[in-house]
């Protein structure tokens, strides 16, 4: 039987320093490194890391420690013995536990363990996900970008039979029901155009929006 392997999160976005990576890894890079979201996740982990901190050192919280500090401590030398009596003892120390203290006190460790197990998580389901993001907008973008080119030889194609027929229909070669046939499917042909540069430029400007930088300075367009 086939168990599932564990996933390395340190390899569902590569280290900044990594070299000869493929264009796919470089904008999921990008993706990762610019966008707030991303960084967001990131900081909610340092955050959950201080507050366990803070928790583990809660068992400080009983011990107490409190200076006297007046003109008889500062000059014992000059002060009536029976008036600086009542300013004594200098320094007071304390330690007092509530009833709770020892079964509160674990659990909130316990809890802040959890909580950064928790912020944890969230970075590396955000890295799966923003992984899945970037390489699904380029496809998308590589899609956009070949049907363009398709479209552009298909317009340049259904132009040059146009005019074809139109020079024949001046020189009486063809009648008004052919030149009307092939204008109407250049006019389509030039509308899709249209409409595949439209795709184009969207599936550009999605890519762009995740990655936070123009695609023309990461790829050669």
């Amino acid at each position: 039987m086939a168990y599932g392997q564990e996933i390395n999160y340190n390899t569902i976005i590569l280290p900044a320093n990594a070299t000869n990576i493929s264009i796919e890894e470089k904008l999921v890079q990008l993706a990762w490194r610019n966008n707030p979201e991303n960084r967001i996740v990131n900081y909610n982990t340092e955050i959950a890391d201080f507050e366990l901190k803070k928790a583990q050192w809660n068992w400080l919280d009983p011990l107490g420690f409190r200076g006297n500090l007046n003109e008889f401590t500062l000059n014992p030398d000059t002060s009536d013995p029976d008036d600086r009596s009542q300013f004594y003892p200098r320094y007071n120390i304390s330690l007092i536990f509530t009833l709770n203290f020892f079964a509160q006190t674990p659990i909130e460790i316990k809890k802040r363990k959890l909580l950064v197990d928790v912020a944890e998580e969230n970075v590396n389901a955000k890295k799966l996900d923003v992984r899945a993001q970037v390489l699904t907008l380029y496809q998308r973008y590589l899609l956009a970008k070949a049907k363009l080119e398709l479209q552009r030889n298909t317009e340049q194609e259904s132009f040059a039979n146009k005019k074809f027929i139109e020079d024949k229909f001046k020189n009486g070669q063809e009648d008004v029901q052919s030149y009307n046939n092939i204008l109407e499917r250049y006019s389509n042909q030039k509308l899709r155009l249209l409409e595949v540069e439209t795709e184009f430029k969207l599936a550009k400007i999605s890519l762009e929006q995740i990655i936070g930088v123009r695609l023309e300075d990461v790829i050669s367009l």
